[in-house]
């Protein structure tokens, strides 16, 4: 996940450096970076969901009522 940030980080950087040479190539490359951006989002909550479902049946399996 904090590998993800640092590349969504760096990947700012370099399209403020690239709006200076060609804004086109900054729009289709922006255009990547949100996408990528919305994946890291929509990871990071599949993996929130899949621990939260592992510790519910955990708890489950221990103490069934």
């Amino acid at each position: 996940m904090c590998a993800l940030v640092s590349l969504l980080a760096l990947a700012s950087c370099v399209l403020v450096i690239l709006f200076g040479v060609s804004p086109k190539v900054v729009l289709s490359v922006g255009a990547v970076i949100i996408v990528l951006a919305g994946l890291q989002y929509i990871t990071i909550f599949a993996l929130k969901l899949v621990h939260a479902a592992r510790a519910m049946l955990a708890r489950f399996r221990s103490n069934p009522m």
